[in-house]
């Protein structure tokens, strides 16, 4: 799932698949606790342009974007890469 964000108390969200081999930069450290994650592309602007809607983008307000993935991606869908 897509996260964006923006200028004042409001923030909205977008579905997407994310590409297989796509890179992807945790925000944070991902502890044994953590649930899910933050994250977001390497080539955080050609993914922006290609998945965050238009009309968010375009918006005076919007500030950005994130991708969330929950712990259970890590094993099934999301390979770790040596830093």
């Amino acid at each position: 799932m897509g996260q964006t964000y923006w200028h004042g108390a409001y923030t909205g969200g977008f579905r997407c698949t994310v590409p297989k081999g796509t890179i992807v930069l945790s925000l944070k450290e991902i502890r044994p606790v953590t649930l899910g994650f933050i994250c977001i592309p390497e080539n955080r602007e050609h993914f922006e342009k290609r998945f965050v809607p238009e009309k968010d983008r375009n918006s005076p307000k919007y500030a950005g974007y994130s991708l969330f993935f929950w712990r259970w991606h890590l094993k099934r869908k999301v390979r770790l890469l040596d830093s």
